[in-house]
């Protein structure tokens, strides 16, 4: 849409969704750092990181160039990946809260800009032009996106694990619709073996640390 917009001279939705977008990079990147600096240092997540290393540097990476919203996926179940099952010990305060802060940070500079340009083309631009469809889309896009949001932080305790307890490969109950966060859990020992051997192994680490 920026380009859009500034190809056809309509400087206003140009500079309005302009900002939206550089905000939007700048919300990807105080997130990136707060997750590197705080998020990281919760003790069951970062059990999880040194389980899945590639999963925890790949989807950080997707915060940062994409969107902060990515950072979902660590916790999403998705396919009922052991992957994707992160744990915070306390995920309300390490992980929601700025989590939370951001979001609405981006709701003020991101998306009201969007909604904004969207209007302005709305008044604008004539039917028939691509610039419209895409005022379209934009606005009602962000708008889902606002409301899905709200209704997703009344409760966020649903959607985040909390506990220090190994990562285990879980089953959902049979013939029960709740989500992959409320499944049975179903014992590994071949899991929990390779655990504690991460865990073993990364206090050796430690130790030759302090004593290097």
């Amino acid at each position: 849409m920026v380009c859009y917009a500034g190809a056809n001279k309509h400087w206003g939705p140009f500079v309005l969704s302009g900002a939206g977008l550089l905000m939007l990079m700048t919300s990807n990147i105080i997130f990136y750092v707060i997750y590197k600096r705080e998020i990281v240092n919760d003790q069951a997540f970062a059990k999880w990181c040194r389980l899945y290393p590639k999963t925890e540097k790949y989807v950080a990476l997707l915060t940062l160039l994409l969107n902060f919203k990515s950072i979902k996926f660590i916790y999403s179940g998705f396919y009922g990946l052991e992957s994707c099952l992160a744990q915070f010990e306390d995920p309300m305060r390490n992980f929601f809260r700025p989590m939370r802060m951001i979001t609405y940070f981006s709701f003020v500079f991101v998306y009201i800009p969007i909604i904004a340009s969207s209007i302005m083309i709305f008044i604008q631009v004539k039917w028939g032009y691509q610039l419209l469809i895409l005022g379209i889309e934009a606005f009602i896009l962000a708008i889902l996106i606002i409301v899905l949001t709200i209704y997703e932080f009344k409760n966020p305790e649903r959607l985040l694990m909390s506990g220090d307890e190994q990562y285990i490969r879980i089953k959902p109950r049979v013939g029960d619709n709740t989500n992959v966060m409320g499944a049975m859990i179903d014992v590994d020992e071949t899991t929990l073996i390779r655990s504690k051997v991460i865990d073993d192994d990364y206090e050796i680490m430690l130790r030759k640390r302090a004593l290097a």
